[in-house]
């Protein structure tokens, strides 16, 4: 009889790096425990410090990167964190630990894809 997934387990803590402006990039390492089936994307939780925990927004990314760059979803002169949570057959496991609050810096949208300096 075959064995029924679960849902992974709960990554480490992700690390983030600061790039440019509201350019950030999201590092994480796989879950120990993928839950029996393989894991097929991650899902970010992030918000800012005058944001409810509960109403933080979330951002889907599939496959098996282990690695996301916020470009245009960052506002400047903003303090965010972040958290991560594997996805697999079974569903999403549970959110790592929160990041600390990360400021992203002054910088304005020219596109959806970069920003420029004021």
């Amino acid at each position: 009889m075959p064995r029924l997934a679960r849902v992974p387990s709960k990554p480490d803590q992700p690390s983030v790096s600061y790039n440019e402006g509201i350019y950030m990039t999201v590092y994480w390492t796989e879950p120990e425990g993928d839950g029996g089936a393989d894991i097929t994307g991650y899902v970010i939780k992030y918000g800012d410090r005058n944001t409810d925990v509960d109403d933080y927004r979330e951002l889907s990314v599939n496959g098996n990167t282990t690695k996301f760059q916020f470009t245009h979803q960052l506002e400047p002169q903003t303090f965010y964190r972040f958290a991560v949570a594997a996805v697999n057959s079974a569903g999403r496991g549970k959110f790592s630990e929160f990041t600390v609050f990360i400021d992203t810096f002054t910088g304005k949208r020219c596109c959806n894809c970069c920003i420029s300096s004021l």
